[in-house]
């Protein structure tokens, strides 16, 4: 009785670790795609355009910034 119990639980852990198994592959297999999702997409046109008008429409933001700054000092000398 005692045997048939151990051979229960054998099958038992081995049934736990073929999942657990099963279940890091997926894991894997879903973080890759995600990576080449990531990857593509990054470098997709319509991305880099947004890109690179945030980028230069922050620096434009900034120059005005900048320039308003600067006539509000001359302004606050007279």
């Amino acid at each position: 009785m005692a045997r048939s119990g151990k051979k229960t639980r054998e099958k038992k852990e081995k049934l736990r670790l073929r999942s657990l198994k099963m279940r890091m592959i997926a894991s894997s297999q879903f973080q890759n795609n995600v990576q080449k999702f990531i990857r593509k997409s990054l470098s997709s046109p319509p991305y880099v355009v947004v890109r690179f008008f945030l980028l230069f429409s922050h620096q434009l933001v900034s120059r005005i910034y900048f320039v308003i700054l600067l006539l509000n000092l001359s302004l606050n000398e007279f």
